[in-house]
């Protein structure tokens, strides 16, 4: 029996120090019937160089599509990327992070026996720069989630309002569900918008297992400061443009979120205009 094409989309940027394990990861996967796209979107070390090198060793192993251009945003790439794919599932894959053994298999089988969603995410390991595991659960661990929460279409549509934990890295989608949404390219924080669109209308479903290898390292942009007021205005933008799509029941759920990112708003401006000034001053 022919297994479905798999695309696993790898949106680069600055990580020469992983993505050939992120690279690796995916060619050492049991499933079969593969292939990855991947994008340096303007990276200002040596990414392009690590994933030439690795196509001229492994590029006859595995069906891989691979450019680079300037930088134009994580959003933009990933549509541009879904463009490219040919597979009938897509799978996401940050190159500072990789998959563990059976990730694709594991993603492709509970979409296999779940044919009314189009997309599941799961939980990751959490692992420092040099690989080892922090937490054995990312979402428990290190964002005290409850994950029994997301095994109902109610509890998953009120978590993903309410308390974001989602890894990127761990979602695989039937290729019909781009065909009905993209990322939006107007958000400099893309996943929230994306997963509300898909809980308003129950496509989405949960995996509790492991699949990737979520990497905590001192430059993941989530962490910087720099990156707080962005966050908080993507956060707040994505409830407000999405509140408007769930039932009026689900709508009271948005009231406590959408004033906790107005106020990180107001909060990481008000930093962001004292800092300014004392650089003015200095």
């Amino acid at each position: 029996m022919t297994t479905p094409l798999i695309s696993v989309r790898m949106p680069a940027y600055n990580h020469e120090r992983y993505v050939t394990q992120a690279l690796d990861s995916v060619l050492v996967q049991d499933y079969p019937n593969k292939e990855i796209v991947i994008i340096d979107d303007g990276s200002e070390d040596r990414t392009s160089e690590e994933i030439e090198a690795w196509i001229e060793k492994h590029g006859h192993e595995i069906p891989i599509k691979f450019h680079s251009r300037e930088n134009q945003g994580v959003a933009a790439t990933i549509n541009e990327l879904i463009m490219m794919a040919e597979g009938e599932f897509i799978a996401g894959l940050a190159t500072d992070d990789y998959l563990l053994p059976g990730s694709l298999s594991a993603r492709y089988q509970w979409l296999s026996a779940h044919p009314e969603k189009l997309a599941v995410f799961a939980d990751c390991q959490v692992v420092d720069a040099e690989g080892e595991v922090i937490f054995a659960s990312g979402l428990t661990e290190l964002h005290r989630a409850n994950k029994s929460r997301y095994l109902t279409d109610e509890g998953l549509r009120r978590e993903i309002i309410c308390n974001w934990s989602v890894s990127g890295s761990t979602i695989m989608v039937r290729r019909e569900l781009h065909e009905r949404i993209r990322y939006d390219e107007s958000f400099k924080v893309e996943d929230r918008d994306f997963y509300l669109r898909m809980v308003s209308k129950n496509w989405l479903g949960f995996l509790d297992l492991p699949v990737t290898g979520y990497r905590l390292h001192e430059h993941n942009t989530c962490f910087a400061k720099s990156f707080r007021l962005t966050a908080s205005k993507s956060k707040l933008r994505s409830l407000v443009k999405n509140r408007g799509r769930f039932p009026l029941r689900d709508q009271l759920l948005f009231v406590y979120p959408i004033l906790s990112a107005a106020a990180g708003v107001l909060v990481y401006s008000a930093a962001e205009l004292v800092n300014s000034k004392k650089d003015s001053k200095s």
